[in-house]
Parts: structure tokens; sequence; C-alpha cells
């Protein structure tokens, strides 16, 4: 889980022109350390206004989940141990869904 503080800033008017997000070599880390979820609390793990959805690709590729727009209680996480459920609404020929994703500490 990536806790970026990006949900805060979050208020009419705001622009996604800047936000955490995961660098595609960063993912290929990630995909090389075998993790298996990247969840993040930005609107995307792609860069703002990214030209090839690279993260994406390598991630999605590699069988690697991805959890995005997670709200800023990720921040009560941090440093922490935790089991993470996530509960997607099943969506017809869809490539994502709303979710409902819950933390339960160790």
């Amino acid at each position: 889980m990536f806790y970026t503080g990006t949900n805060r800033n979050w208020r009419p008017g705001w622009r996604m022109d800047s936000f955490g997000y995961v660098e595609p070599e960063a993912a290929k880390e990630l995909v090389k350390r075998g993790f298996k979820v990247v969840g993040i609390d930005s609107p995307s793990v792609e860069m703002p206004r990214f030209r090839e959805p690279e993260t994406h690709r390598t991630l999605l590729s590699n069988g690697v989940l991805i959890i995005e727009n997670l709200a800023d209680s990720l921040s009560q996480l941090v440093g922490k141990t935790f089991k993470l459920y996530c509960l997607p609404i099943k969506v017809r020929e869809g490539d994502g869904a709303p979710a409902r994703v819950v933390a339960v500490l160790d």
C-alpha cells in the first residue's frame, strides 16, 4: 500500500495534474519482489497525464492487482501489519469496478 496524502487535496476546484504515483521502474521492482497487490490513495498508480500506461501494463501483465483511490484512512495503517480485503462490485465486461476495501490490523 502506498500512502501519498493525495486525497487530502480533494476539494471543489482541485485539478488532477499533480498527485503521487508509482514510477514504471518501481512497478518492475514490485513485480520482481513478488508483490500480488498494489494499492494507492491517489486517483491512479500512473503519473498524471501519462502517454503510455507503463505502470499499469507492468503490474497487470504480471498478475499484480491494482487498487486506486483509497481513502485517507490509509494513513492509519502506515507502519502497521494488516490483512486487506478488497470486495469489488461485479461489472460485466468491465476492466475495473468500485470496491469496498477493508483493512484488519493484526
